[in-house]
């Protein structure tokens, strides 16, 4: 699952540099309101744009990555409709997995008896 967040990270430190890369000549000053495009400004205009497009899909292909990974450990599900009289959408709890450092396991099995007023 980190492979995804770092990789989500350096894909939004990318686009944040393609948008300075396009941005900069007119924030700095050194290119002159109305008149043509220097050399520098195509050059830093035209390396920005690609950055930040190819950044943008990247960034979205690991937030989707990461989506996916996170339902197939059971941390989220897709909304499952089901076919009601009104058409409505049923939530679903979402029960973490079992792991050996934690006792979730054991919290989910007492809910049950908390809610009744039965804790021992």
């Amino acid at each position: 699952m980190a492979k995804y967040v770092i990789g989500a990270i350096g894909a939004l430190l990318g686009a944040l540099t393609g948008t300075w890369l396009m941005l900069a000549p007119f924030a700095l000053a050194y290119q002159g309101s109305g008149a043509d495009w220097a050399d520098p400004t195509y050059v830093d205009f035209w390396t920005g744009l690609p950055l930040l497009v190819i950044s943008v899909g990247g960034l979205i292909l690991y937030a989707s990555g990461l989506v996916e990974e996170l339902r197939r450990h059971g941390t989220r599900r897709r909304a499952r409709e089901h076919h009601r009289s009104g058409g409505e959408l049923e939530a679903h709890p979402v029960r973490p997995s079992h792991c050996g450092a934690c006792s979730s396991r054991f919290v989910f099995d007492k809910l049950p008896s908390v809610a009744s007023g039965e804790v021992s």
